[in-house]
């Protein structure tokens, strides 16, 4: 345990790793418990503060640790420009080697991960420190260690040409061909290769008696340093530039490997040198770089077996010696990297075949991997995943500060995220746009921003004569090595903002199995994200880049029919899920579905109003693109559909902008009575907007239609919404009268859940009269109906109606009682809005009964939930909040 302590001498040790690297896999029954065991122990021998105990584990608080020591004066040596001083240096870093580091000691750890990598250092100094001396004419002395060198490790090629050499120019030519012989029958027993042609050809010289020439400090291998420059500023990554520290800092344990992957242009080559400039200096021995070309604009991706053979040159094999096989190239190479931190950046690779023979297999080197493609099948293995999106609005801002400077941005924030959404957050697009930006016509962001809005798409804003930074061209690497079926349902899923398994499937007319294969292929070529569990998308570029693509290769019929399919699978989705929320509402006769389209089906309320929220905008748009398809009874039928959940969660902007587009469809397939009951509903709609005037003006054009169409039932609906806006506009006397007018219409025969909705009507306009014994036997009776028709919605309402009497009448007991009725059964169904209504009435009665605090807490809730829908009732609760001095967010 003191030599693994002494080890990480800077850093502190978690017990669960010091177990490890003690007993490696024979752990005792509890590691942890035995590394305390053994600190205690070792505070007795050497004092209690001796080892210090820190959050991440304990930490060995010593001066001096030879090994440590003997490395760092290693690294200072070879940062000496005068091979005399380095040459002393090396000297005075090697008098330190005593023996075989850690002998006698039994720790796995130890013997295979720190130990090889000291040797190494130590043949590696002693090579360098002989060729300073031969450098120096110190012939003569280097005869005895590097014979002694050669016994300890003779399968070593650089000590015997250093030894030949000596003894050649010693006079003593016989022995050093002798050498050579040695040499050679130990290099064809032991492996079954010859020496290298640099051996070679010193034996020649040596044979032919020519001059040897002193060898310079420069004779050995340079240090493999093949990273490339950095390809520019790095904004948002810290995530991902933890979990790449995180890797590399286990690299003394076992080789590392991270898989950097993610969609065309979004940096992850940037990330990937960034952070191998930023790591290099722990990886003293090299740092090896290829671009694997997996997606490349010509040519095909580099086969490992050239990518290896290249490695080895770096690495001082001569190419005439490279092995002929991949097999044994690999096995050369890995031998190479043994006790050396190397670090290994395998660029643009296409798969997990292409770069596993190129990743290393001893401890302290680590290799990063960057791929469009995921790479399970690395990750599986051990290999650390790294995924980059497209950066936020907040991350675009800053790379474009970083590149064009901040005090630009800060001049003008909002065109910075003007040019930030062109760009969609992708690095590349923020790259090209920054690169135009710093050209004579643009002394400002907004001219830039005004440019790049003249054209048609942000495709074409981001267009470049350079294949490698045309947005098309990089896009198009990726397509193109996609499935016809994946290629297809990437074009048409442009018609969406995102989608499931079953919209893909009905949008291609395609069984679930052969959709889930191809959103599969599509993710993992990060041309879409999943960016909920099971929820598909792609960023606005793509988006674009897909529906050009659809307009180039899908027939007009073709994108009909999938429009068609899509609308289908969302109607008969959605008109279900209504249903469900709400299962005493007047139902349609939805359009059937056609062939090829999958639908969901649900089990209780809960589950169809978690379908809606996540549909949500799906739906929205499917509104849209049925009304831009021709598809009118698709605009109102899905408008119908939306109408509770969209009114039950405050969204009132949506309910009106769905409803705008379902009128003028009724209007142009000429159905007045679905005209009367969008009228309506914008009629509603608009008075919760606080818009009165276009509230009346609606409510008046339907109950109009009803009358002419002779709609009876719809006239009740009628006066019982004007009932509902007047009494919102504060006129309660004329709100009373449309709702006694509503009851007179009624129907003998009409449903209950109506009846008493219109009781609760009329008793909640009386109470704001100030009559209030009828208000209360008008509710009473109003929720006696709601519950024999089992009409949730109703019952919850008229429950709250019930709860404000009581409140009036001073019954605070009574009103809670009530209003908690209400508040469990709006929570219940999810109606969220009723939910808030009642909490904010419950702190009004609360207060008067002197529970001041509890009334706030009250408040506090409402406005939790009014501040996520965000109807107009936030602020005015917020304003009431204030007004009692209690604590208030902002």
């Amino acid at each position: 345990m003191l030599a693994v302590l002494a080890m990480n001498n800077r850093h502190a040790v978690a017990p669960e790793r010091l177990a490890a690297r003690i007993w490696g896999e024979d752990l005792p029954s509890d590691g942890r418990r035995s590394v305390q065991v053994y600190v205690t122990r070792l505070r007795a021998l050497l004092g209690t503060g001796a080892i210090d105990t820190e959050p991440d584990g304990y930490r060995l608080v010593a001066e001096h640790v030879d090994a440590l020591r003997f490395t760092e004066m290693l690294d200072d040596a070879s940062a000496m420009p005068e091979p005399g001083k380095e040459r002393v240096a090396i000297g005075e870093a090697l008098a330190l080697w005593r023996g075989s580091p850690f002998e006698g000691l039994h720790a796995p750890w130890l013997e295979h991960v720190e130990g090889p990598r000291l040797v190494g250092r130590y043949l590696a100094a002693m090579e360098r420190r002989i060729d300073l001396d031969l450098a120096a004419g110190l012939d003569s002395a280097v005869v005895d260690d590097l014979r002694q060198l050669i016994a300890r490790h003779p399968l070593g090629e650089r000590p015997w040409a250093q030894l030949m050499t000596a003894l050649y120019r010693c006079g003593q030519r016989a022995e050093a061909l002798a050498v050579y012989q040695r040499l050679y029958r130990l290099f064809a027993d032991e492996l079954g290769i010859a020496p290298s042609a640099a051996i070679r050809e010193l034996h020649q010289r040596i044979l032919v008696g020519k001059q040897m020439p002193a060898p310079t400090p420069t004779d050995s291998v340079p240090v493999p340093r093949q990273l490339p420059a950095p390809v520019g500023p790095l904004a948002g990554r810290s995530k991902s530039l933890g979990q790449l520290n995180s890797m590399v800092s286990e690299v003394d344990r076992a080789a590392r490997t991270a898989v950097v992957t993610g969609g065309a242009g979004v940096g992850k080559t940037t990330l990937a040198v960034h952070w191998a400039h930023e790591v290099a200096p722990q990886f003293p021995d090299g740092q090896l770089y290829v671009d694997l070309r997996g997606f490349a604009p010509a040519g095909q991706a580099v086969p490992p077996e050239n990518v290896v053979r290249g490695f080895l040159e770096a690495l001082g094999i001569v190419p005439a010696y490279v092995p002929t096989g991949l097999s044994a190239q690999v096995g050369l190479f890995r031998s190479l990297l043994a006790g050396k931190r190397i670090l290994i950046l395998l660029d643009n690779a296409v798969d997990a075949e292409q770069v596993r023979p190129l990743l290393p297999g001893a401890p302290g080197s680590a290799a990063v991997v960057t791929s469009r493609e995921e790479m399970p099948e690395l990750v599986a293995e051990g290999a650390e995943s790294v995924t980059l999106d497209v950066l936020s609005a907040a991350e675009s801002s800053e790379l474009l500060a970083m590149r064009l400077g901040g005090d630009l941005i800060a001049a003008e924030p909002e065109v910075a995220v003007r040019v930030a959404t062109i760009c969609a957050g992708l690095p590349l697009a923020l790259a090209i746009v920054t690169a135009r930006a710093k050209g004579p016509r643009h002394s400002t962001l907004t001219a830039l921003a005004d440019e790049l809005g003249q054209f048609h798409t942000s495709l074409d804003a981001l267009a470049s004569p350079d294949a490698a930074t045309d947005i098309r061209v990089v896009f198009s690497w990726s397509y193109g090595r996609l499935s016809t079926a994946a290629k297809q349902l990437f074009r048409l899923l442009s018609m969406l903002p995102d989608t499931g398994v079953k919209g893909a499937a009905s949008l291609c007319g395609v069984p679930l199995a052969e959709a889930r294969h191809s959103l599969a292929e599509l993710r993992r070529a990060h041309l879409l994200e999943e960016h909920l569990p099971g929820r598909y998308s792609y960023h606005e570029l793509l988006r674009a880049y897909a529906g050009e693509l659809s307009r180039e290769h899908d027939s007009a019929e073709d994108r009909q029919r999938a429009r068609r399919r899509i609308l289908d699978y969302h109607l008969s989705s959605a008109g279900h899920a209504a249903m469900l929320v709400e299962p005493l509402r007047d139902s349609i006769a939805l359009a059937a579905p056609g062939p090829g389209v999958s639908t969901e089906r649900f089990a209780c309320r809960k589950d169809a109003l978690a379908w809606f929220d996540v549909e949500r905008s799906a739906l929205l748009s499917a509104v849209e693109l049925a009304c831009d398809s021709g598809f009118d009874r698709h605009v109102w039928q899905l408008a119908w559909s939306l109408e509770t959940y969209l009114q039950w969660q405050g969204r009132w902007q949506e309910r009106v902008a769905t409803l705008r587009t379902a009128l003028a469809a009724t209007r142009r397939i000429g159905d007045q009575a679905e005209q009367a009951r969008v009228h309506r509903c914008l009629g509603l709609a608009y008075s919760k907007l606080e818009d009165y005037p276009r509230a009346h003006t609606h409510l008046r054009d339907a109950l109009s239609l009803y009358v002419r169409t002779h709609d009876r039932l719809g006239q009740v609906h009628a006066h019982e919404t004007l009932s509902t806006v007047l009494e919102r506009q504060g006129d309660h006397r004329a709100a009373l009268e449309h709702v006694q007018r509503a009851l007179q219409l009624y129907p003998p025969n009409g449903s209950t859940s109506v009846l008493g909705r219109l009781l609760n009507s009329a008793g909640w306009c009386l109470a704001q009269l100030g009559e209030l014994e009828e208000a209360l036997a008008s509710c009473e009776r109003a929720v006696a109906l709601a519950m024999e028709a089992n009409d949730q919605n109703s019952q919850a309402a008229t429950w709250d109606s019930l709860g404000f009497v009581r409140h009036q009448m001073r019954e605070y007991g009574l009103a809670l009682a009530a209003f908690q009725q209400a508040l469990a059964i709006r929570r219940a169904i999810g109606h969220l809005e009723g939910a808030a209504n009642t909490l904010a009435r419950i702190g009004e009665t609360l207060h008067d009964a002197g529970q001041h605090a509890a009334a706030r807490a009250s408040w506090n809730e409402a406005l939790d939930i009014l501040d996520d829908i965000g109807p107009t009732g936030a602020q005015a609760l917020r304003q009431r909040l204030a007004r009692e001095r209690g604590p208030t967010r902002p």
